[in-house]
């Protein structure tokens, strides 16, 4: 891959621009798996939410609650995450949001309590959103607009397999062992992503391009793009269809799993 010094200075790009004919598709697919940590860790345990149930002695509705815990997480993350890394750069955040990634997923494969696993839940969503956030800045930093436009579709179709996969993986890891073992490769899968950051994910954005305005000025920043309407109103309705898919996901394990077997169970026992 042939690199060559930015030809724009004034713009927020990185310390090395790469040439319209040398779209580096590997980087971008190394990034495709850390954004799919997110998808991995919301779906992947979903069908051991009965088991789960069990060994904590609550219903599965009461164990649905992890996965608004683990929103929770996501939505204040990314709001850190972003200016976060526009100060220090792109290295530093995937460091931290990877390594806390890593602690949260061992402590919900090793706790007892289901109110520290819902705290653990959280915590994951604090370190797993940060591959979101810095890797779609990373290639916006690296890649021209149209490479951009690429390297966004590439990044999708890897990343977008991971809710399709992931409660096949969880289903099939639940023939073999219990629960826990779920948690232990999404730790370890954070794991991977800090190697692959260690060995090859090279700062994209340039000490002089990073942002080194006061914190207030962010918050008013936000502040301000919340009273935009060409922001608002889009967001209110993407943030609607999202929580719907959202509701889905955290209610179908009780209903499919708990509600609708059971009823099929009774009706094959009348039937019979």
């Amino acid at each position: 891959m042939s690199a060559s010094k930015p030809s724009l200075p004034n713009k927020p790009i990185a310390s090395e621009r790469v040439r319209s004919a040398d779209l580096p598709v590997a980087w971008i697919m190394m990034l495709g798996l850390m954004v799919a940590v997110g998808p991995l860790s919301i779906d992947m345990y979903l069908p051991a939410l009965p088991s789960m149930a069990d060994d904590f002695g609550v219903s599965t509705a009461f164990m649905a609650n992890s996965v608004p815990a683990y929103f929770l997480g996501l939505v204040f993350g990314q709001l850190f995450y972003g200016p976060f890394s526009d100060r220090v750069g792109r290295v530093k955040p995937l460091y931290i949001g990877m390594t806390l990634y890593v602690i949260a997923s061992i402590l919900c494969a090793t706790t007892d309590n289901e109110y520290v696993l819902f705290a653990g839940r959280t915590l994951q969503a604090l370190g797993a959103c940060v591959g979101a956030v810095v890797t779609r800045a990373a290639i916006r930093d690296r890649l021209t607009a149209k490479q951009t436009a690429k390297a966004f579709s590439i990044m999708i179709l890897v990343m977008g397999l991971a809710p399709i996969l992931a409660p096949s993986l969880g289903a099939l890891f639940l023939q073999f062992f219990d629960w826990h073992s779920i948690f232990w490769f999404l730790a370890a899968f954070g794991a991977l992503n800090l190697l692959l950051t260690k060995f090859f994910f090279f700062e994209t954005l340039t000490e002089e391009n990073r942002n080194v305005r006061p914190a207030r000025e962010v918050l008013s920043q936000y502040w301000d793009l919340l009273k935009d309407p060409t922001f608002n109103y889009p967001a209110i309705g993407g943030g609607l269809l999202m929580g719907a898919m959202f509701v889905y996901i955290s209610s179908a394990s009780e209903l499919i799993m708990d509600t609708y077997a059971s009823q099929q169970h009774i009706s094959l026992g009348c039937s019979e």
